[in-house]
């Protein structure tokens, strides 16, 4: 057996800083980092330790201040070749569009934003992951947009992004992209007639109903949003059908919510 690797120091003490109190001490151990990581010529972990600092900072409630962390770090690193500092940017990318939809931006902000992680995600070599990320909450936004204008054109584009989702990154074995073509097909599901919607939430079942525990989670999630979807429409003994399937998948580790979620569903089956 071949020996482990021993993990670059300053990227263990930012380990340690990302699960400590986001106080002064947490940021001064980042600026500590990142001197030492520029000095030693690390550009990964000097990278890290601007990451680090800029999401302490937000968990301490210091948005403002977080936010011009990430502007910086963004355009200090987003045209670098390495896969580790890439995804950096597009997580800190995804964290400022997160906070400026929370805060009531115009969606098309976010479609630009979005877009612009997916350039960096898919710059070679590509990560897969962050790209079908992407593809995904362009979706979403996309449909968002569609149901406060009612407009057919972001509805189309909703669906092209989430069928390109599944198209493009179906074979792909990560969890992580496996997991979004997943939440890809639910999301179309939502979109399409009720029959072309079962066909999306049983690809889903049969994938991952067998699948490791923590992605296992994904078919009783398909199951549970059939049913409600079912119950809706006024299926009541097809939604009675799978909330039963769904109850008989549910373990004692199982989210709550779903439990809650397909009681409700049995009741208004009757």
């Amino acid at each position: 057996m071949p020996p482990v690797a021993e993990k670059n120091p300053l990227l263990a003490e930012l380990d340690a800083v990302a699960a400590s109190e986001p106080d002064e001490a947490a940021l001064e151990r980042c600026d500590a980092v990142r001197a030492q990581a520029e000095e030693a010529g690390d550009v990964v972990a000097a990278a890290r330790a601007r990451f680090e600092r800029a999401r302490t900072l937000s968990r301490a409630g210091r948005t403002k201040e977080s936010h011009e962390e990430v502007g910086d770090f963004v355009a200090r690193y987003e045209r670098e070749a390495d896969a580790t500092i890439r995804r950096l940017v597009c997580r800190g990318l995804f964290g400022l569009t997160r906070d400026r939809i929370e805060a009531g931006v115009d969606r098309r902000v976010a479609i630009s934003e979005y877009r612009h992680i997916l350039a960096i995600a898919e710059r070679e070599p590509p990560i897969d992951g962050l790209a079908a990320s992407a593809h995904y909450h362009l979706a979403l936004t996309y449909g968002k947009i569609a149901v406060e204008r009612d407009s057919a054109e972001h509805r189309e584009r909703a669906l092209e992004r989430f069928r390109e989702v599944r198209e493009r990154f179906g074979d792909k074995r990560s969890r992580e992209v496996r997991r979004w073509v997943a939440r890809a097909a639910m999301g179309q599901a939502t979109m399409v007639p009720l029959e072309e919607a079962g066909a999306l939430y049983e690809s889903v079942i049969e994938r991952h109903a067998q699948d490791a525990p923590e992605m296992r989670g994904l078919a009783l999630e398909a199951l549970v949003a059939w049913a409600e979807r079912c119950a809706k429409e006024g299926e009541r003994e097809r939604a009675a059908s799978i909330a039963e399937r769904a109850r008989g998948a549910l373990q004692p580790a199982d989210d709550p919510d779903f439990a809650a979620r397909l009681s409700r569903v049995v009741s208004s089956t009757g």
